[in-house]
């Protein structure tokens, strides 16, 4: 009788211990699966916050006149922008495609917008930045960086620039300083890894002919197909860049040409 009930013990005892683990493991499960929600709760709320944002300054942005006598007095159009967050470096977009966006700057915090809205809010999204040492007139080449959110937002419409077709479709980018309006027509896009590839982000000023040209040349012989565009010495250069994910720490990257002015 004794020794039974010691057996009759010992099971109640481990079944007592599985059951705890049992619940033990509900309990994480349950723990993870509310992390797990809130997290894409927030990743989706973010992304209704952001296209909400940008979709109001886009709005206050309007229509941009392209006649102006001085160039001193920021656009109609960005003023209020301006106003509202003196870091806006200007406007990037390629029509038909998501990407019409502001440009942001900040030399003392130079990847600052990588990860804050444009009234600097934390943001997965961020906003499009250029980078630190860029001047929007000095510049021969001005250098913008952004995401490439994966719901198509930000700069992830630049890898459709893999394709040929899609550069014979969208050949131009649009950008708007505060106190001018540029185009530039598309003359490579390419991929390079961002630690051991091609610095494309070091260049920024043309200090001669030859450091301009070896930049060109570089691109074009990185892109993935003959635009059958160039640039020389004196033109001026844009440079989109966003990440891309077939090589490791990759990045796609698009250049291209201020057109002349009518």
């Amino acid at each position: 009788m004794k020794r039974s009930l010691q057996e009759f013990l010992k099971k109640q005892y481990a079944l007592g211990k599985a059951n705890a683990v049992i619940r033990g493991c509900f309990a994480l499960f349950a723990i993870t699966l509310l992390i797990s929600g809130w997290m894409i709760y927030s990743w989706f709320a973010d992304g209704t916050s952001s296209r909400a944002l940008f979709g109001s300054l886009a709005l206050i942005r309007g229509g941009v006149s392209e006649d102006k006598e001085d160039t001193k007095v920021i656009q109609e159009g960005y003023r209020d922008l301006y106003d509202r967050n003196p870091d806006l470096f200007g406007w990037i977009r390629i029509n038909g495609t998501p990407i019409d966006y502001p440009v942001m700057q900040t030399p003392y915090d130079p990847e600052y917008y990588i990860n804050h809205d444009y009234d600097r809010s934390p943001s997965v999204y961020g906003v499009p930045f250029a980078q630190a040492n860029c001047d929007p007139y000095l510049s021969d080449n001005i250098i913008i960086h952004a995401h490439h959110m994966k719901d198509g937002s930000m700069f992830a419409k630049l890898l459709s620039y893999q394709s040929k077709e899609f550069w014979e479709a969208h050949p131009t980018i649009e950008f708007d300083t505060l106190y001018e309006n540029y185009s530039y027509k598309v003359i490579a896009a390419f991929r390079t890894p961002a630690n051991n590839g091609f610095r494309y982000t070091g260049f920024v000023y043309a200090q001669n002919e030859s450091v301009f040209a070896a930049y060109v040349d570089k691109c074009l012989s990185l892109s993935l197909y003959d635009t059958g565009i160039t640039a020389e010495y004196g033109d001026k250069l844009i440079t989109l860049a966003t990440c891309e994910y077939m090589l490791d720490d990759g990045r796609f990257v698009v250049v291209g040409r201020r057109k002349e002015s009518d």
